[in-house]
Order: C-alpha cells, then sequence, then structure tokens
C-alpha cells in the first residue's frame, strides 16, 4: 500500500456512476455527486475492491453491467481469507441485519479485516447507518480490528 489513504469501494458507487440519470431528485443529487468526486478526487485515494463488489455489479442490468466492470477493473482486489469469513459470520450474529444484508455485512468485513481508512457507499440501511456503525465500531475492537470511516462521496469532496 502507498502513502494515500486506502478506500474500499462498495458496489453502489459505481452503480451511480453508470445509471440513466434518475428522475428521483435524492438520487439524482447522489449521482452527481458521485460523478463530481470520481472526476476530481478519487485519484486522492488507493482504491480496493473485493469480488462481492464484482459479484454484485453482474447482478445489474446488462447494458450496465460491462461499462461498470470496465470502471472498476483497475482496481485492486481484495483476497477472500479465512478471516474475512470468520468476520462475516461474527457480524451474522451481533450486527443485527438478517440475511437479506450478507453482501453488505462481507463488505463490511473486507474493509474492516483490510484496515481500509474509508468504505464508500450510498447505502445508508445498511451501512452508513449510525446503529449499525455503532455495533461494527464495538463488535470490531472485541474482535482486534480497525473499523473503516463509512461514508458518502460527498463527505470526501474538498473545497
Amino acid at each position: 500500500m502507498s502513502d494515500m489513504p486506502t478506500l474500499y469501494l462498495e458496489s453502489t458507487i459505481p452503480a451511480h456512476l453508470v445509471s440513466e440519470p434518475s428522475r428521483d431528485l435524492l438520487v439524482a443529487a447522489y449521482q452527481q455527486v458521485t460523478r463530481d468526486w470520481w472526476e476530481n478526487w478519487r485519484t486522492d485515494y488507493e482504491i480496493y475492491i473485493s469480488e462481492a463488489v464484482i459479484s454484485e455489479v453482474r447482478i445489474g442490468e446488462s447494458e450496465e453491467v460491462s461499462s461498470t466492470l470496465a470502471l472498476i477493473e483497475s482496481f485492486k482486489i481484495l483476497a477472500l481469507s479465512s478471516e474475512v469469513e470468520e468476520v462475516v459470520q461474527k457480524y451474522q450474529k451481533y450486527l443485527n441485519l438478517g440475511q437479506d444484508a450478507w453482501l453488505d455485512m462481507v463488505h463490511l468485513a473486507y474493509a474492516s479485516v483490510y484496515s481500509m481508512d474509508y468504505l464508500l457507499t450510498w447505502d445508508f440501511k445498511n451501512i452508513a447507518n449510525g446503529g449499525v456503525i455503532m455495533r461494527l465500531r464495538k463488535t470490531n475492537q472485541e474482535l482486534g480490528i480497525s473499523t473503516p470511516i463509512i461514508l458518502t462521496p460527498e463527505a470526501l469532496i474538498e473545497g
């Protein structure tokens, strides 16, 4: 790793970059902020993804899948380790997110196990959520692993 801050890119970020502009004003604003960050600030970070990101991207609309994969192909892929798998199991027990949030717990585990400085997401339900972050910090402290700063692209736009 270099001297740049490390950033785990969760799959909602590339999704906001490649999707058609939304008619929902809030989502359209998220898309614009994401594009802004992508164009002006992403090079300030050493960006990582995981196979979980690639798997989620492949679930999307077929025309968006290839553009999204092209967008993220240059990023380093964090290896699935037994430690990541064990941490996901602990998260299933202690984060109270439910089975439908399994991939979200996987993203959290990768970012935590690999000591990422940041986890960038637009997922307010299961990742960038105050209650989840508090439980995550407590669980990670008990596991002896770090907790990344979880935020949206807007929080990483400077000036």
